[in-house]
């Protein structure tokens, strides 16, 4: 069965994924509480795919982190939408533990891609 991480490699390989499809893997990133068990483990992963750096009041929410993520992914140029898309690949290679999860989680990306494309 491939993993969720696996799937998110296999589209972030492609040079012309649409915005979409990269707020999708972000946002299952961000929202993830097995890659990032703490709010304040997620600043590192923003500074280091994205070079951003919010305020503390922003790492207190989840959903604030995803908005602000989510304007600054849409507003960018597309040169640097270019250099974020092969660092989160670098980043989803490299530093993303994946750990056994139920089959429910593992499918979900896959569903809702699936869902995008009918």
């Amino acid at each position: 069965m491939e993993n969720k991480f696996h799937i998110y490699q296999s589209e972030l390989r492609s040079k012309n994924i649409p915005r979409y499809k990269v707020v999708g893997i972000v946002t299952e990133i961000l929202l993830s509480k097995e890659v990032f068990p703490r709010n304040e483990d997620i600043s590192v992963f923003l500074r280091d795919v994205f070079g951003i750096i919010y305020k503390e009041y922003v790492l207190k929410s989840r959903t604030t982190i995803l908005a602000r993520c989510i304007r600054d992914i849409h507003t960018t140029e597309d040169k640097k939408f270019e250099q974020y898309r092969k660092q989160l690949l670098d980043y989803v290679k490299s530093d993303i533990e994946v750990k056994p999860s139920s089959k429910k989680r593992q499918d979900s990306f896959h569903k809702w891609m699936d869902g995008i494309n009918e």
